[in-house]
């Protein structure tokens, strides 16, 4: 089915979200009569992407370029997003029958012990990689005006071939040679510039009074990265007055970050191919975090009401199911002769962003409420008629999929002649 419906790998998404619990304490880990762990729980803490204080699970996606789930897993909350890539790719994708595809994913997984995992299967990846984490030398590269291409006032880019030692799986040294490609966004830039405002101004406050030094625990985790060490002299065992306190903030670790706003660096194993497609390629990655709005919100994925493995792997299954039924469908209607015009969703269509390919069309919401919509009544005894199927979404629907109904009175020996003919491919 999946081959019918247009399944393309020459390019292949993967990231990771988690899903809260709202339970108390986490998920114990199962151990031997040595104290060997022999099993994981699977609600434990982590880093949860909604910022709740919860028991969460890592779910790990990977996705085709036409936006079709490949492949879902669960971990346990607390796994690294770069172990979770690690663990599914040994597992399960290099097992499938794909040919060469390059992967595409954020900072997260930009481990070159996974990056170079997919170079021996003769893979490519085109990732994020974080600048402020890159060395000191890579920064000022970037900084510099040097070599940049302008498009238009607001946008820039630049590249080069640089080769790298790095550490396999087994921590073997190899030598890779990979694009690295830089560019800066004045619209990026400014969205930074206005989601740090007020750590800037609390900073500000913080350095000139001492007063202002009282800042709560959702503070303290925007600013502790600006926090000087210099807090005790460890020779003297000197402690700072008080109103000293504004030497806590180390204003070079600000202004580094200032410099970093509007910056984004990508690394990739494609060294021929043009800038502008990288960067296009990559862009559509964000792609994906929209299918786990889909799933979250449209598929009702959550709350979660299982706890063990199997039950939270099998839930897990069943909303990327669905998620691929609703993503070959919009397929279905894109690739129709239906003009697009008449079904792009109209908040896309006020956006000036572009929208990807797989994107275009019906959305999942307009495509769940047409097929909840398209109902049979019972009119008589042995009598049905289908209702809506000539108005609106269900007609879009029917007509890419070329399903005519006939407006008549059926049998039920009739609809289910009507089930047999359609074809979905």
């Amino acid at each position: 089915m999946i081959k019918k419906a247009g399944r393309i790998t020459e390019v292949v998404y993967y990231d990771t979200t988690n899903f809260y619990f709202e339970i108390d304490e986490e998920d114990e880990d199962v151990l031997d009569e040595c104290g060997n762990v022999i099993g994981y729980g699977m609600r434990k803490i982590g880093i949860s992407k909604e910022e709740r204080k919860l028991p969460i699970v890592q779910m790990g996606l990977f996705m085709d370029q036409n936006g079709l789930p490949i492949l879902v897993e669960a971990f346990p909350g607390n796994t690294l997003d770069h172990l979770t890539l690690k663990h599914s790719l040994k597992n399960t994708i290099d097992g499938l029958d794909l040919s060469r595809f390059i992967l595409i994913g954020d900072r997260g997984i930009c481990v070159y012990s996974n990056l170079v995992h997919l170079l021996d299967l003769g893979h490519g990846y085109i990732v994020s990689k974080s600048l402020l984490k890159s060395k000191a030398a890579e920064r000022e590269w970037t900084y510099a005006e040097d070599g940049y291409t302008y498009i238009g006032d607001g946008f820039k880019y630049k590249s080069r071939i640089v080769e790298r030692e790095v550490l396999d799986e087994n921590k073997n040294k190899r030598i890779i040679t990979e694009k690295v490609l830089v560019y800066w966004s004045e619209d990026y830039a400014n969205r930074s510039k206005n989601e740090n405002e007020s750590y800037f101004k609390l900073l500000t406050k913080c350095s000139e009074s001492t007063e202002a030094f009282k800042i709560n625990r959702t503070q303290i985790k925007g600013i502790k990265r600006f926090l000087s060490k210099d807090i005790l002299n460890s020779d003297t065992g000197e402690l700072f007055n008080s109103n000293e306190l504004n030497a806590l903030i180390d204003l070079k670790k600000v202004e580094d970050f200032k410099r970093n706003f509007g910056y984004y660096q990508i690394i990739t194993s494609e060294i021929n191919m043009d800038d502008e497609t990288i960067i296009e390629k990559y862009r559509s990655f964000t792609e994906i975090e929209n299918q786990f709005c889909i799933m979250k919100k449209t598929l009702e994925m959550r709350p979660f009401y299982v706890r063990n493995y199997d039950d939270i792997a099998a839930h897990l299954l069943t909303c990327v199911i669905a998620l691929l039924l609703l993503c070959i469908i919009q397929k279905k209607i894109r690739d129709s002769e239906i003009n697009a015009s008449n079904i792009t969703d109209k908040r896309k269509a006020k956006t000036k962003k572009k929208t990807p390919h797989w994107s275009m069309g019906m959305n999942f919401d307009r495509i769940q409420t047409a097929l909840e919509n398209w109902k049979i009544e019972e009119l008589s005894r042995q009598q049905y008629r289908f209702s809506n199927i000539r108005e609106g979404d269900i007609k879009i629907l029917l007509d890419s999929f070329n399903i005519d109904i006939p407006l008549k009175l059926f049998s039920k020996m009739e609809l289910l002649q009507i089930k047999k003919k359609i074809k979905v491919f």
